[in-house]
């Protein structure tokens, strides 16, 4: 069972980003950035970060344009919000992530996108749920350097949202329900910026 990782730059410095990398002796990072730069953090930067990683024996890849967010593809807009299930079922987000599984067997690779707490993120709600349903198993990085599993993230966020099984609910379904929940108020809106999804 491949181990994948996932990191948020959030607002670290290079140096405390790279510590956190390489307490789990990462060996590549996936940027899964669907605009692979930060106004307010430029150290992380697509060029930027690449050179940074490369100094330190970690190699960049980024994967943000099939693993990103963002789409441009109409079929993906459910109601003018992006639906991840939809974008799951595209035929470059199944390369990328058949890539990174490829890769995950040899090498220890963190997914990285920018928010500080993965539930808040797509690389959680979106990416790690679908290979956690290829059998990986994903480990989040969090900014105190501890590992949280994605299971114990989904479990988190049932309490967060209050969510209360019924009778017919399994344990599944509740942890499906918390992270359908979580999308709908993640997930972008179609907007007017040349076309893109622009955050909302």
């Amino acid at each position: 069972m491949p181990v994948l990782f996932t990191i948020g730059h959030s607002n670290h410095s290079i140096s405390q980003f790279v510590k956190l990398l390489s307490q789990n002796a990462i060996e590549i990072v996936c940027d899964v950035r669907s605009v692979p730069y930060s106004k307010a953090n430029p150290q992380f930067h697509r060029e930027e970060l690449g050179f940074s990683l490369r100094k330190h024996g970690i190699q960049y890849l980024f994967l943000g344009a099939a693993l990103g967010a963002r789409t441009k593809d109409p079929n993906c807009l459910v109601n003018g919000r992006v639906s991840y299930e939809e974008v799951a079922k595209t035929e470059p987000f199944l390369r990328a992530i058949a890539q990174v599984q490829a890769i995950a067997a040899v090498r220890r690779v963190a997914l990285m996108c920018a928010e500080s707490d993965h539930l808040d993120c797509h690389r959680s709600i979106l990416v790690s749920r679908c290979l956690a349903a290829n059998g990986c198993a994903v480990q989040h990085i969090l900014d105190t350097g501890a590992l949280e599993s994605h299971r114990d993230a989904l479990t988190r966020l049932v309490e967060q949202l209050d969510l209360k099984p019924n009778l017919f609910d399994s344990g599944e379904e509740i942890l499906m329900t918390a992270n359908r929940r979580r999308e709908e108020r993640i997930a972008r809106r179609s907007g007017a910026d040349k076309g893109n999804l622009v955050e909302v």
